[in-house]
């Protein structure tokens, strides 16, 4: 009913846009002086009743309660990302300094030394010691095959700069199937040539 600038709706009457539902309550809904002065259109009798009804079940509906619950765990998860990337970031910034001064300070070998057949290996003096050991293939029981003795020797010789190396070998039916030398300091290094022994 309109009435003296007063919209009432009355219990139990159905409205158009509630379907079979019915008010529960009798809403009394003044109509703005000022919005009458002024000119503006006057909301329908439906849209004030969604508008008083709509706050109260947006505050007891609790079907957006899960929502709240993963964005609460989305932000511990960025949280501990940007922590991450924190405690991360001055390591890596070192590391990423210690890499670009080693690679802009590295020597370039150019092609045309490559292959040329120039031993950088300082000449054998001679042999200082050796040292042998093998792995029998022991007894085999009739008619079984039996692995090969294999024959490791560690050779140690005397080098022109003073240093001294060491060949490790392994040798499977006289036939030598691996060859390692390293250098005073440990490192692998390239064969010298024993030619002059």
């Amino acid at each position: 009913m309109l009435g003296g600038g007063v919209v009432t709706v009355s219990e139990g009457v159905p409205l158009p846009f509630m379907g079979n539902a019915r008010p529960v309550l009798a809403l009394r809904l003044p109509l703005s002086c000022r919005d009458q002065a002024l000119g503006r259109p006057q909301l329908s009798l439906a849209a004030k009743v969604i508008a008083m009804r709509f706050p109260m079940e947006f505050l007891i509906d609790e079907s957006g309660a899960v929502t709240v619950d993963w964005v609460v765990l989305a932000a511990a998860v960025v949280g501990l990302g940007v922590g991450t990337v924190g405690a991360v970031r001055s390591g890596a910034l070192s590391m990423g300094n210690d890499i670009s001064s080693s690679l802009s300070n590295a020597a370039v070998v150019s092609l045309g030394t490559l292959g040329a057949g120039t031993s950088t290996t300082p000449g054998v003096v001679g042999l200082l010691s050796s040292e042998s050991w093998s792995t029998a293939g022991g007894r085999c029981p009739q008619g079984a095959l039996c692995p090969p003795p294999t024959t490791y020797t560690d050779e140690r010789y005397e080098m022109a700069d003073g240093s001294i190396w060491t060949r490790s070998t392994e040798t499977v039916d006289r036939e030598i199937v691996s060859e390692l030398w390293i250098d005073g300091e440990g490192n692998t290094v390239e064969a010298p040539d024993l030619s002059g022994l």
